[in-house]
């Protein structure tokens, strides 16, 4: 399906408990992070966030800018993240 005859790759897998190496392929060769880093991320996550946790899109603005349902002036958009690993 795809043509992989110029991919680079490097792989290195270790126990957590002792570090020994359960698998490696030219785990020496140096190479720039992959979307794999969401990996650790998520792993992190799942140990340290309330099962219950939502993430919230908050929309905020000065209230005495607001005139007959108008708002005059800026609206601004808070993010608290996304947890979805979702293609774009």
């Amino acid at each position: 399906k795809y043509n992989l005859s110029d991919a680079k790759i490097a792989i290195a897998t270790q126990t957590t408990n002792n570090g020994d190496q359960l698998y490696a392929y030219a785990q020496n060769r140096l190479m720039t992070p992959a979307s794999t880093n969401k990996v650790f991320t998520i792993v992190a996550a799942l140990f340290t966030i309330p099962s219950n946790f939502r993430f919230t899109t908050s929309i905020m603005y000065p209230s005495d800018r607001v005139k007959d349902h108008t708002l005059y002036g800026d609206m601004y958009i808070k993010f608290t993240g996304d947890p979805a690993l979702t293609g774009s």
